[in-house]
């Protein structure tokens, strides 16, 4: 989220379930307030900074019906769960042990509008760009790996997958559907110039059965947030806090250290990744019972490569489909990025056809 750019109207049931809320804060009739709508990104969802008149706290009011009902979500024991119902749980959940969420204020019964605490418009995303690599920033990394450590000691405790609107495990079926052929059907084929002959296609069929078979042979009971990166971390008063955690599941702690050091977003140097890596094993290998540095090399590489095809399927879709262009700038990084993973020497040699494709896409 970003700052508001122009005075806009709520809908009718959220300006209720706004002006309810002050009522009850107040104890008095609501006093008039000031809303402007926030850029979004990737969500369809649509946030609103409110301002009382009075001078009092701002808040973030949120539209979340288009969160009711996603045709991608696969079907669960629960299905009237949804996007909503499980940002609901998971705010109740990771607020109840002590993991700094934004307060939910307010939700309808349905929870298709609700009200947040205003955690600002610093996100980690927003600072880099602001501070260039700094000894602040690099401070700020360290703060998130240490929160993600946190996160995978505790946040599963108690923690009901069943409440998970998406699936609640990282398992083989969203591996190769979600991740490895949603790079090729999302970006490869579309937009990034690759052909395959029928021959390529089925070997790349196994090598994404292999590549799903060496990333659930770690265990993967951990508690994954899935999308932990620089435009999810907020900051405020010099404390990171977590936002967009609704497609958190059950699965292996590497992804989630995949995505946030080799976020194209940032585009972190080399050298300032592998220091991170090293303050992450160095921290995580007694709480984490983390393996030889050889072994948590080799699924570091493995979860590096996986997340880089799933986040080169998101910006193909997200800029072709959903028409949000600015996903472009970062398919150059990112692919510079699946260049350098697929030709990793622990790595390479199990994936043949994906480390000559890892070489042809160009983007237009």
């Amino acid at each position: 989220m970003n700052a508001s750019t122009s005075q806009t109207e709520l809908p009718a049931p959220l300006t209720e379930l706004l002006e309810e809320y002050l009522r009850h804060r107040a104890q008095a009739s609501p006093s008039s307030f000031s809303v402007g709508q926030l850029h979004g990104d990737g969500s369809d969802r649509v946030y609103y900074r409110v301002q009382p008149d009075d001078g009092g706290t701002s808040l973030i009011a949120v539209n979340a019906v288009h969160g009711q009902n996603n045709k991608n979500c696969r079907p669960q024991r629960r299905p009237a769960i949804t996007e909503n119902h499980s940002f609901m749980y998971l705010a109740q959940h990771l607020a109840g042990l002590g993991f700094p969420v934004p307060e939910v204020l307010a939700s309808s019964l349905d929870c298709r509008y609700y009200l947040l605490e205003d955690l600002g418009n610093c996100t980690l995303y927003d600072l880099v760009y602001s501070s260039g690599w700094s000894r602040e920033v690099f401070s700020y990394y360290q703060q998130a790996l240490e929160l993600l450590i946190l996160i995978q000691q505790k946040a599963g405790t108690g923690f009901n997958p069943d409440w998970c609107y998406d699936g609640g495990v990282y398992d083989r079926e969203l591996i190769i559907s979600r991740e490895l052929e949603y790079f090729l059907r999302s970006f490869a084929l579309p937009l990034g110039g690759v052909r395959l002959s029928n021959e390529e296609r089925q070997q790349l069929s196994r090598e994404f059965n292999r590549l799903a078979e060496l990333a659930l042979a770690t265990p993967s009971r951990t508690f994954l947030y899935r999308d932990y990166q620089s435009k999810n971390l907020m900051i405020k008063d010099g404390r990171l806090r977590l936002i967009d955690f609704q497609g958190a599941r059950l699965g292996p702690l590497y992804y989630d250290l995949a995505s946030l050091i080799n976020d194209p977003y940032t585009n972190l140097p080399h050298h300032l990744r592998q220091k991170l890596f090293d303050y992450y094993y160095d921290r995580a290998l007694v709480p984490l019972s983390l393996p030889s540095r050889k072994e948590f090399d080799r699924f570091t590489a493995i979860f590096s490569l996986i997340r880089c095809l799933q986040v080169l399927g998101a910006f193909g879709f997200l800029s072709s489909q959903k028409q949000r262009l600015h996903f472009r700038t970062y398919i150059p990084r990112a692919l510079n990025d699946l260049r350098t993973f697929v030709n990793h020497p622990l790595l390479s040699s199990e994936i043949p056809t994906l480390n000559k494709i890892g070489d042809r896409p160009r983007f237009f």
